[in-house]
């Protein structure tokens, strides 16, 4: 689980050997955050889609996969990153 305040995207691009073996990522998304670190919201999807996890949120006790569009709507959430190999 990650949560730093949106710094998430930094400690994700030093944790590549990690993300290799990880099937699932649980990190906060908070894009103002980001944005204030100089980071934009695109980037840590690219960065995690890179390493083949797909994001999904909490929907009811369901996980619901997020498009990018999706995505790029969302104020402030915890995501779940899986693996494409991985059932949700």
């Amino acid at each position: 689980k990650i949560d730093i305040e949106g710094y998430e995207y930094f400690a994700l691009l030093g944790a590549d050997e990690a993300l290799r073996h990880a099937q699932c990522v649980i990190s906060e998304y908070v894009p103002a955050h980001m944005q204030k670190g100089g980071i934009k919201p695109g980037q840590i999807s690219m960065l995690m889609q890179g390493h083949g996890f797909s994001p999904y949120a909490i929907d009811n006790g369901q996980l619901s996969p997020l498009t990018n569009e999706q995505l790029n709507a969302i104020e402030c959430a915890d995501l779940i990153w899986l693996k494409r190999q991985a059932s949700a």
